[in-house]
């Protein structure tokens, strides 16, 4: 477990440890898949602190057939 608290370099990227925020299907976006303050407020929350180098967001979709469920 030491090596989750390391740097870690990929390419030009670098992240400061190697936490991942998994994507979660929160379900706070609107009808029409776009962005709502519930999401920017959630995605907030759970960044505060530094803890994660790298948040990966839910699925969205371009069009009605791709959507997974409501919102």
């Amino acid at each position: 477990m030491i090596k989750v608290n390391e740097p870690l370099e990929a390419g030009k990227l670098q992240f400061k440890n190697r936490m991942v925020y998994p994507p979660i299907c929160i379900s706070k976006a609107s009808a029409d898949g776009e962005v709502t303050d519930g999401m920017l407020s959630y995605y907030d929350e759970k960044t505060k602190g530094g803890w994660f180098s790298l948040v990966t967001i839910e699925h969205c979709f371009i069009s009605q057939s791709g959507k997974a469920s409501h919102g």
